[in-house]
C-alpha cells in the first residue's frame, strides 16, 4: 500500500513539475499577434451574416503585446488590454482558450486559430462569430 501511494505522489509530483507556462496554451500565443481583416460573421437572435459588403464596414483588428484594437472604416473604436486564459465554454462546456478584453464590457471569446485565419467565438448567448484573415 505504501508503495502504491508513493508511486502515485510520484506520478502527480513529476505531472506538476512538467506543467509549464507553455502548457497553459494549444497554440503559440505569437500567432495571435498582428492586424487581423474582416471576413464575416454570424450570429443573433436571427441568425444573421454579416460581411465587409453587406453592412459598409470594414472592421481591422490589430492585436499586439497584450493590446486589442478594433478600427472600423479606418477609425479607431475599441482599445483595450487582453489575456489569454483558458475557461469553460458556454457552448461546449469544456475548457477552451480564451481572450479576456479589459474594457468596461468584459468581453470574453473562444477562438479557433489556424495559420492566418482567427475565429472569434463571443461567449454569450445570441451573439456573433466572427471570422477574420491575417493581413
Amino acid at each position: 500500500m505504501k508503495m502504491i501511494f508513493q508511486l502515485f505522489s510520484f506520478c502527480f509530483l513529476l505531472n506538476f513539475i512538467s506543467c509549464g507556462e507553455d502548457d497553459l496554451h494549444s497554440f503559440n500565443p505569437e500567432q495571435l499577434q498582428g492586424k487581423w481583416n474582416w471576413v464575416s460573421s454570424v450570429g443573433g437572435i436571427g441568425g444573421w451574416t454579416q460581411t465587409p459588403e453587406s453592412t459598409g464596414q470594414d472592421i481591422q483588428l490589430e492585436i499586439q503585446n497584450g493590446i486589442f484594437k478594433q478600427f472600423t472604416n479606418g477609425t479607431l473604436t475599441l482599445e483595450t488590454t487582453y489575456t489569454l486564459e483558458e475557461a469553460e465554454s458556454i457552448f461546449t462546456g469544456e475548457t477552451e482558450d480564451m481572450i479576456f478584453l479589459s474594457s468596461e464590457f468584459q468581453i470574453q471569446y473562444s477562438f479557433i486559430l489556424e495559420n492566418d485565419r482567427l475565429v472569434l467565438k463571443e461567449e454569450c448567448y445570441d451573439c456573433f462569430v466572427s471570422e477574420f484573415v491575417k493581413e
